[in-house]
């Protein structure tokens, strides 16, 4: 995975060290990235972007289909997206290497 580009969307409070990442940008639009990485508002503000480019020593990772998760209400988010699961106990992602950014639909 050297060289690989992996991607992170969080809110101002969230964790620049979670553990799910996607091998493709955010798309253009909000609720399309929410829908396809079943993620409520509830549980992620979704301000930033967050890259980073997989070093030399590589990543232990899993590639993975999000799975479809509830809103609030009746709403449901179909997910589908491919994500990166990197498990906090192997976690090699080194934080001086995450570039961030507003997410696409904040710019």
């Amino acid at each position: 995975m050297e060289g690989q580009k992996l991607y992170r969307v969080i809110g101002a409070t969230g964790n620049p060290a979670g553990a799910y990442w996607s091998e493709s940008e955010p798309p253009s639009a909000e609720a399309t990235w929410r829908s396809e990485y079943a993620v409520p508002v509830a549980w992620n503000a979704a301000t930033c972007e967050e890259q980073y480019t997989v070093g030399a020593a590589g990543l232990k990772a899993w590639i993975g289909t999000v799975a479809p998760q509830k809103d609030s209400g009746y709403a449901f988010l179909q997910g589908m997206g491919a994500q990166v699961y990197v498990p906090q106990s192997t976690y090699q992602i080194d934080l001086q290497r995450v570039r961030y950014r507003p997410t696409p639909w904040r710019q």
